[in-house]
């Protein structure tokens, strides 16, 4: 399968169509962002009437899961789902890989300043390079004095 990802201000999706504001960021902050996540995934033939599970997963500067704050207790943001492959009648060709497309809008994160941060996608336990995008945090600005 081949991705698409790009992190915006907002995105939707409409009528097959991904539609942005503010697309191909890669530094915020260093306060609580919004932000979404506008991503297009192409599946091949091969890969016609089965069920994948997804997940999107944001990683710290370590590679391990960002424990955010919220509501009192640490816990990792994730996002998950499943989808399959399906071919509409206006298609081209069977031969042609299906597109579906996603957008996802974030609340502000509480995001720690001066990091480093990467949306990953895994597709059915998998994942490649390719599959990430990633972000850093301007650094705290001193109180004025």
């Amino acid at each position: 399968m081949r991705v698409t990802m790009l992190l915006a201000d907002a995105a939707q999706v409409a009528d097959g169509k991904l539609f942005i504001l503010g697309g191909g960021w890669n530094v915020c902050g260093p306060g609580p962002t919004q932000m979404a996540l506008a991503i297009q995934v192409e599946i091949p033939p091969s890969q016609a009437r089965r069920k994948h599970h997804w997940s999107i997963v944001l990683l710290d500067g370590n590679g391990e899961p960002a424990l955010l704050l919220a509501d009192g207790q640490k816990s990792a943001v994730a996002i998950e789902g499943q989808f399959e492959r399906t071919r509409t009648s206006d298609s081209a060709s069977p031969d042609d890989p299906a597109r579906l497309t996603f957008a996802f809008n974030m609340m502000p994160l509480p995001l720690q300043p001066g990091s480093h941060y990467v949306w990953q996608l895994s597709i059915d336990n998998k994942t490649r390079k390719d599959w990430r995008v990633s972000f850093r945090t301007r650094p705290a600005m001193p109180p004025p004095s």
